[in-house]
């Protein structure tokens, strides 16, 4: 059996942004290429001080914002994204990761074929 993405399931990257957006601009053109699928991409701040640059990027990639008040750091980040996430599989990624086309299509179909409902990319050196 072929393993595809198929218009009915949805995926959401879960992007928790809370030391600096540079890797998070980095990271958010690294899957720009995915969106062609079915796809959120939610992205929670902690105190951007970098607005008009991640504002500018919004106009060209749909992401859905969340800014905290105060630092929430990775965990509650997570939590925080993944109440409000409506795909059938996250992608837990940490700002300072990028992705390749090829490697996250892989790297999600896999996941919907062992029905994984949740991921994150595994980093190698």
């Amino acid at each position: 059996m072929e393993n595809k993405i198929t218009a009915l399931e949805k995926i959401s990257f879960l992007i928790p942004v809370y030391h600096g957006v540079s890797d998070f601009l980095v990271l958010l053109h690294s899957i720009e290429d995915f969106t062609q699928y079915r796809s959120e991409i939610l992205v929670s701040f902690d105190d951007p001080k970098d607005w008009d640059e991640i504002e500018e990027k919004k106009e060209k990639i749909n992401f859905i914002p969340i800014i905290n008040k105060k630092r929430k750091y990775f965990s509650k980040n997570i939590n925080q994204l993944a109440r409000k996430a409506t795909g059938d599989y996250l992608i837990i990624s940490n700002q300072d990761i990028f992705f390749q086309s090829v490697s996250t299509y892989f790297f999600v179909t896999d996941c919907i074929a062992a029905k994984i409902p949740f991921a994150s990319p595994l980093i190698m050196n």
